[in-house]
């Protein structure tokens, strides 16, 4: 067998069984499962701007003093488009730090997704080639993590943001 041919292969495979253990983490949950680190300390973020977005640029080094939401989103994502009037609500009604982390998209798509949906970051960067994605053990597109104010993650949300997440699991992550 060629040696392509066996990478794309074993690649593929990987991909089917991350998804695998995403699916039955939200079979068996009703809840998506992940694999991000929940209980350490978030790494520092450091995203360059969105090209055409004025102020954008993310620099987290450790703590914010405040609940910090990091979504990870693409205007070509459809389950990021189904997700997004949550993360408005969640901008109007809680006192945290929403951080855009725009992945594998082009700026202008980028640009043109929150003009028409509405912006809620405080913060948005780029993640062009999907390198702090990974370094954050993200996983499917979309995906949000949030960390207390101290700067620990206590929970990873992979898929669309729900009404559970909304109404239930980040009030509890506030108190």
């Amino acid at each position: 067998m060629p040696r392509n041919l066996k990478s794309g292969l074993l690649i593929g495979c990987l991909v089917i069984g991350m998804l695998a253990a995403v699916g039955a983490g939200f079979l068996l949950t009703g809840e998506p499962a992940s694999i991000a680190r929940i209980g350490e300390a978030l790494p520092s973020v450091n995203l360059p701007s969105v090209e055409g977005i004025e102020g954008s640029g993310v620099e987290l080094e450790g703590a914010t003093g405040r609940v910090t939401i990091i979504n990870a989103f693409a205007s070509w994502c459809l389950p990021c488009r189904e997700e997004h009037p949550r993360l408005l609500e969640i901008a109007e009604r809680y006192d945290v730090l929403i951080v855009g982390m725009n992945v594998s998209d082009l700026p202008e798509n980028a640009e043109a997704f929150l003009e028409e949906l509405g912006n809620p970051y405080d913060l948005i960067g780029a993640d062009p080639r999907r390198e702090t994605f990974l370094e954050l053990g993200l996983v499917g597109m979309p995906h949000t993590i949030v960390t207390d104010a101290s700067g620990v993650v206590r929970a990873s949300h992979p898929g669309p943001i729900t009404d559970r997440f909304v109404n239930e699991t980040l009030p509890a992550l506030l108190d």
